[in-house]
């Protein structure tokens, strides 16, 4: 799912065999929740559809919805018509370059958060203290050029864009990730867009991980200290594990528990005192 990412590989006969949730959410669209809280406590349902409608009353209760999809490297993802319906988030264009095609991973993800749509400013987005306090395990890094790269393995670089109203008002809302997020959630006008790419995603003994991976989280207020977070993402891996060791399956269950874990932590997050 919006699947929060970073790696680590798994040796097997002294080769790397499995890289760990090659998946990278969000971070910055990551904005999300509490390694406290039990998984009952943070219902996830799965949805067939990457249009599906809103359950008001499912997430009023703290529910998660989420459409997930794998689609392996052979036959190649092009012609497959969810990738078609996700090819606009990756805005860079990457799959163009590639030298061959990749695991596609792609995912929606929408829930509510009992916040002020006001919380999720570009400060607090590029905000990498809170980055690491939602993102705990990621270990990650600003750079003097405004970068950031994630420790944890595989070790890769993102950015961040964020488009306010006045952004989204003057061509933002034009873009073709920002029209097929509105087109599949049905919202009509996001508060704000945040938009993260990860890329230059290092090897692991010698293997590729990731081609890279793509965030768009739309933030819409629904009342005075409630907000609705929408979360699309895609990501080109280069890894994934054995059937002996889960296969794609485990890469569904440990990328829908760590997108657990990251909206815990944000509906626990507090601001530290000034």
């Amino acid at each position: 799912m919006t699947l929060p990412g970073g790696g680590q590989a798994v040796p097997l006969a002294g080769k790397p065999i499995w890289l760990h949730q090659v998946l990278v959410r969000s971070l910055g669209a990551i904005v999300l929740v509490s390694s406290l809280a039990s998984a009952a406590e943070t219902p996830l349902r799965r949805e067939s559809d990457a249009r599906f409608v809103i359950d008001v009353q499912f997430q009023d209760k703290g529910g998660v919805q989420y459409f997930y999809a794998l689609l392996p490297s052979e036959p190649s993802p092009e012609k497959n018509a969810t990738f078609a319906l996700f090819r606009p988030f990756d805005a860079s264009n990457v799959w163009s370059r590639l030298d061959s095609p990749p695991s596609v991973v792609m995912s929606r993800l929408a829930y509510t958060v009992e916040r002020d749509v006001s919380f999720f400013n570009e400060a607090r987005a590029r905000d990498v203290e809170y980055i690491n306090a939602v993102a705990r395990e990621m270990a990650v890094v600003k750079r003097d050029d405004g970068t950031f790269r994630v420790g944890k393995m595989p070790a890769n670089t993102f950015r961040i864009d964020y488009f306010d109203a006045d952004r989204l008002a003057k061509g933002g809302l034009e873009l073709p990730a920002v029209k097929r997020a509105l087109e599949l959630s049905g919202i009509e006008t996001p508060t704000n867009v945040v938009f993260q790419e990860n890329s230059e995603f290092d090897r692991v003994m010698g293997m590729r991980t990731a081609d890279g991976s793509v965030t768009w989280t739309m933030h819409v207020a629904i009342a005075p200290g409630r907000t609705r977070v929408v979360v699309f993402t895609m990501s080109y891996l280069r890894t994934l594990p054995p059937f002996f060791l889960g296969g794609p399956g485990r890469v569904f269950r440990e990328s829908t528990e760590g997108a657990r874990v990251l909206i815990d932590n944000l509906r626990a997050y507090q601001p530290p005192k000034k």
